[in-house]
């Protein structure tokens, strides 16, 4: 049953030309690896679409220091 609720907690989002477009336009994310990038500019759309703050978690301390530049809250 906590699980159930924790799945229902998961968002997913295809990659399109929104997303792409992000990419592009946040100099920031030219220096991430490929799927850090696709992975903050979705973050981007969330956070734009929901109007509230999304918290990002990674042990890769490059994703963490370029989502804080995003202005994420990291853990």
């Amino acid at each position: 049953e906590e699980l159930d609720k924790l799945l229902e907690e998961i968002h997913s989002k295809n990659i399109d030309s929104s997303t792409t477009q992000i990419v592009a336009n946040e100099d920031i994310l030219s220096g991430c690896r490929t799927l850090d990038a696709l992975h903050l500019s979705t973050a981007i759309e969330f956070r734009n679409e929901l109007g509230e703050e999304i918290i990002i978690f990674s042990y890769d301390k490059d994703f963490n220091k370029v989502a804080k530049e995003l202005k994420f809250k990291t853990l």
